[in-house]
């Protein structure tokens, strides 16, 4: 018996195999130890483009310098950072928050936005002087991180010293506005 043997040709497959990594990071607590952080610094340096970061957030805020560290490693990041907004998200959490390519709300999400506070123990001079300096930090602070979500009127609220609590509800909508803009703005800048 003669056995029949197919011709067969072996025909050359090219593999191009990327890996994706999400990354899944808590905020949480008080913002205050810088090096509590260090290993999210380091998801944020080490990330690809084709990876992601699921940042969630449930903070009270805190520390403004140390938020500010936060906010620079994230701006740094290669890959998109996706915020989920836990029932508190408050102060320089929220600044956080602003800074994350989307955000997720879920029907306990909120945020509180006001300007940031500071201590001083110093005489009244010195009291005085840094209050006007630190009232130009607070219109900057709230500026670029509050104004794309604060009506007009919480905004004037937030100047004037007051607490604005956003809902769920609202930020949901508020936020579908910002992705928007947002989507536009870097759709506009790939045409220059």
């Amino acid at each position: 018996m003669q056995e029949d043997f197919v011709d067969m040709q072996v025909s050359p497959v090219l593999v191009n195999q990327t890996v994706n990594n999400e990354y899944t990071l808590y905020l949480d607590g008080e913002i205050r130890d810088l090096t509590k952080y260090i290993e999210h610094f380091s998801v944020f340096k080490n990330a690809t483009p084709n990876d992601i970061v699921l940042l969630h957030i449930n903070s009270i805020g805190g520390s403004v310098s140390i938020g500010q560290v936060y906010i620079k490693h994230m701006r740094e990041c290669q890959c998109p950072i996706i915020g989920f907004i836990g029932v508190d998200c408050a102060s320089q959490a929220a600044a956080i928050a602003m800074v994350c390519d989307d955000l997720v709300f879920d029907e306990m999400s909120t945020m509180l936005i006001h300007q940031f506070s500071y201590s001083e123990y110093s005489n009244a001079n010195d009291v005085f002087r840094k209050a006007e300096f630190n009232k130009k930090l607070n219109e900057r602070w709230v500026n670029t991180y509050f104004s794309e979500i604060l009506s007009e009127d919480e905004y004037e609220r937030v100047m004037s010293g007051q607490d604005v609590m956003l809902d769920s509800e609202t930020l949901e909508e508020r936020w579908m506005v910002i992705r928007e803009n947002r989507r536009s703005e870097y759709a506009d800048m790939l045409d220059v």
